[in-house]
């Protein structure tokens, strides 16, 4: 179950408004991740949009790959199980 909060993020002098989808009640953190990346999308595309070039992950992409790309120990358990899910190449 979630609920719709309004957020108000401040980037340099502006102000973004955005409305999320948050789980109710007590959760995990990692029931969490979606609302953090979703706050996250939205300050790099303010900055994308209003600073300097977009952002592109798509496939063939690797610049996670050759970058220190800071991540929590919540994503990264997330990313190991799901590496695990996944069937053997």
């Amino acid at each position: 179950m979630s609920e719709e909060v309004s957020v108000r993020i401040q980037i340099f002098d502006d102000e973004v408004l955005r409305d999320l989808p948050v789980p109710s009640g007590r959760v995990t953190l990692r029931r969490m991740l979606p609302v953090f990346r979703e706050i996250s999308e939205t300050i790099l595309d303010y900055c994308a949009t209003n600073v300097g070039k977009p952002i592109r992950c798509e496939r063939g992409c690797a610049h996670c790959c050759h970058h220190l790309v800071p991540l929590s120990q919540t994503e990264a358990l997330s990313i190991a199980e799901l590496v695990k899910s996944l069937p053997e190449p």
